[in-house]
């Protein structure tokens, strides 16, 4: 509702062309931080070996809770390795003698650093700017 009372008012203010640039922007926003993760779900975690976001690097992950660990000072939520949550479980109620290694790969991510976990639609859209930036 309140989205909808700053549109009216920005449309206003703004005019059109500026309010959708406005809209595009709060929607990121609001995308970048939607904390809504479904423990299960597949995620990608995404990051890049260069400083122009030029070559990303996917990681497979699945969300296995928040603030897993009693020693967490602040606010964390957990993702697991894909291919292993699939082989033998969800940390840390799987067998670890059913793993090759007998380790597994958690990520835990602060609020802030969630912007680098995507969902398939924010992965395809990160690399669409990907791809555009590369075309440059």
């Amino acid at each position: 509702m309140e989205l909808v009372v700053a549109g009216a008012v920005a449309l206003c203010v703004l005019g059109f062309n500026q309010l959708f640039g406005l809209y595009t922007l709060i929607k990121y926003i609001k995308g970048l931080f939607n904390m809504d993760y479904i423990i299960g779900e597949l995620y990608f975690f995404i990051t890049y070996t260069d400083d122009n976001l030029l070559y990303p690097k996917i990681y497979s992950v699945v969300h296995i809770g928040k603030n897993l660990d009693d020693e967490d000072d602040e606010e964390l939520w957990y993702f697991q390795d894909a291919q292993i949550y699939n082989e033998i479980g969800a940390y840390p109620d799987f067998d670890k003698k059913d793993s090759d290694t007998g380790e597994v790969d958690i990520y835990s991510f602060r609020e802030l650093d969630l912007e680098h976990v995507k969902t398939p639609k924010t992965l395809y859209d990160e690399l669409e700017e990907c791809f555009s930036r590369r075309n440059q």
